[in-house]
């Protein structure tokens, strides 16, 4: 329990949604992949250590700037990762269009850590 519970980001179970979205988008930017669709957003309760944010994304890029975009958005402390991934070129087969299903992993606030801090209140 200790190894995923040092694992992740901490984010506010309130942020969490807008935090996903946020990394998604300023990726996307900095990568110059064209997000051509978002679906709603889902969350779902995956085990007993995190809650999952799940997205699917309709994108067009070139295979450099997708590479880009998915390598960074899976890099670093940020949980975020590639569930499900659809490729096909576009019309005039320049670029690639994919249909992405993202996940981010936050954690989950433990109840154990919510009593310790209930108890040492006066």
């Amino acid at each position: 329990m200790g190894k995923f519970e040092s694992e992740g980001e901490t984010v506010a179970p309130e942020d969490q949604g807008i935090n996903f979205m946020r990394a998604i988008q300023s990726q996307s930017a900095q990568s110059g992949v064209a997000i051509q669709n978002i679906s709603r957003q889902l969350t779902h309760t995956s085990d007993a250590f995190f809650i999952e944010q799940v997205v699917n994304i309709n994108v067009l890029a070139t295979e450099e700037q997708l590479v880009d975009f998915l390598y960074k958005l899976g890099s670093g402390a940020s949980m975020i990762r590639v569930r499900d991934l659809e490729l096909q070129p576009d019309a005039p087969h320049q670029r690639l269009t994919a249909n992405i299903r993202l996940v981010a992993s936050y954690q989950k606030n433990s109840p154990s850590a919510a009593n310790n801090s209930t108890a040492k209140a006066p």
